[in-house]
């Protein structure tokens, strides 16, 4: 124990450019891990929150969950507006309500002790949720109350199926599993139809669309390019703006409330939030120009507008 000490010591704090609370982090994470391996469970749980511990006792800051995540050692918070500090301008007005979450992608890839970060900064943050961790290999080291640890292929629409009738509806997705673009796209197509209304669906790490070597294009210009694809999910968010005929040409259709494109400090995500199904209100004076409408409803609200935009106020105008 004492030998691994040491080694974790050398590896960290005379080898690491990081700073001194960044390597705090690191060195209470790789001990949590190996404590992990050994099934101390208990005690490899004190060394993974003894930053966020320390952190609680030296300032009565509100902690974001950018700041948790940082505390645990999840590199959704790498950089200065990381993709933690943009998700918690959504989960903040979540967090205390009870959810089911689910993150595809453990951590630690081949090791099954390593990893868990994120699974353990959702679990803090929200204190009220159950969390799903899936990933390719048995990661049930990470099992805790709250958490619960599934073994599956996120390629596997059968394993996808399977987990959404045994575990669902989620209310939250992330996607941080092995970023190929052809997973992405099957799992976003089996797992969005059953995210609960009002549910956030997160891809993550989508710059990999950008790169051959994770099925990606370097052609921009590719339908089937992922930010192409998702691209086109966008008149979804204005369904009910749109005359029923249009809505036809609309090859997905999706009931969504907005879609997000993000990228900072090379991190990169797709958030998409569900809605209730829209129906399109739109009328069919919507195709008429100006002239044809003031023509046909003279007295409409809308004539009072000037062609530059403007409100023009009539006698009787107040």
């Amino acid at each position: 124990m004492l030998h691994k000490v040491w080694k974790v010591i050398s590896k960290i704090y005379l080898n690491q450019n990081y700073n001194f609370e960044k390597k705090n982090i690191i060195f209470f994470y790789e001990l949590g891990c190996f404590l992990q391996k050994k099934k101390l469970f208990f005690l490899a749980d004190i060394f993974f929150s003894t930053p966020l511990f320390f952190y609680r006792i030296l300032t009565f800051k509100k902690i974001s969950f950018k700041k948790i995540c940082r505390l645990y050692n999840t590199d959704k918070a790498r950089g200065a507006f990381s993709l933690a500090k943009n998700y918690d301008r959504y989960f903040n007005q979540i967090k205390n309500r009870n959810l089911k979450i689910l993150e595809i992608g453990i951590g630690g890839h081949s090791k099954p002790h390593l990893g868990g970060s994120s699974l353990r900064a959702l679990k803090k943050y929200f204190k009220n949720s159950k969390v799903y961790g899936v990933d390719l290999v048995d990661k049930k080291y990470h099992g805790r109350k709250k958490i619960t640890i599934l073994q599956g292929s996120q390629s596997d629409t059968n394993f996808l199926k399977n987990l959404e009738t045994q575990h669902g509806p989620f209310d939250i997705i992330i996607d941080d599993g092995s970023h190929y673009v052809d997973h992405q796209l099957i799992t976003f197509n089996t797992m969005f139809k059953n995210l609960s209304n009002d549910g956030i669906y997160i891809i993550e790490d989508v710059k990999s669309s950008y790169r051959k070597f994770f099925r990606g294009s370097v052609d921009i210009s590719n339908k089937n390019h992922l930010i192409n694809i998702f691209s086109n999910y966008i008149h979804n968010v204005y369904a009910e703006n749109i005359l029923p005929e249009e809505l036809k040409k609309i090859d997905n259709l999706i009931s969504i409330s907005s879609i997000q494109f993000f990228s900072n400090d090379s991190r990169a995500s797709i958030l998409i939030e569900k809605s209730e199904i829209k129906k399109s209100t739109s009328k069919d004076y919507y195709k008429l120009s100006r002239d044809e409408f003031s023509k046909k409803y003279p007295d409409h609200k809308y004539n009072i507008k000037s062609i530059d935009g403007v409100r023009e106020y009539k006698k009787n105008d107040k």
